[in-house]
């Protein structure tokens, strides 16, 4: 990862390292997470989605930082729900991490549905994933909603 960081520090605007870079940051966060260093691997994903999105916006009509984007994306959704499903969680952040997961979700979603990007073929399994993912996101989200309900609702 830092040799991939310092030939994007000398080509700052070469989209496969900005493209592996993104990709990379997005890997070593979701690690991060899944090893208790939530804080570290949050930011990681958060800083490989803002260098997806600069590639995205250098050209919005390649479909290949889109579909980068859409797997940085996945990468940091599933680090929020990783963080949902810990036991230690409480269950306003277990609300929060699916909440935050499912906006990512979604957006992969919208992303891939783009008329550049859903053209390309090689999208298929990953929107199955999305898919998959985004209905266990809600369905988590839902049973705490009714569960918090249930607990209100009772005498």
């Amino acid at each position: 990862m830092r040799w991939n960081q310092l030939l994007l520090e000398r080509a700052p605007n070469n989209a496969r390292f900005m493209r592996d870079q993104s990709e990379l940051r997005a890997l070593s966060g979701l690690i991060l997470v899944e090893t208790g260093r939530s804080e570290e691997g949050l930011e990681e994903l958060h800083q490989a989605v803002i260098l997806a999105e600069k590639q995205v916006a250098q050209d919005p009509s390649n479909f290949v930082p889109q579909i980068s984007l859409v797997s940085v994306l996945q990468r940091q959704s599933n680090g929020y729900a990783s963080l949902a499903r810990k036991p230690e969680a409480t269950a306003a952040q277990r609300t929060d991490y699916w909440q935050r997961a499912i906006e990512g979700l979604a957006r992969c979603e919208e992303k891939l549905n783009l008329p550049n990007v859903e053209k390309a073929t090689r999208t298929r399994g990953l929107r199955t994933d999305i898919a998959r993912d985004l209905t266990e996101a809600r369905a988590a989200l839902g049973a705490l909603a009714e569960k918090a309900e249930h607990r209100t609702s009772a005498p």
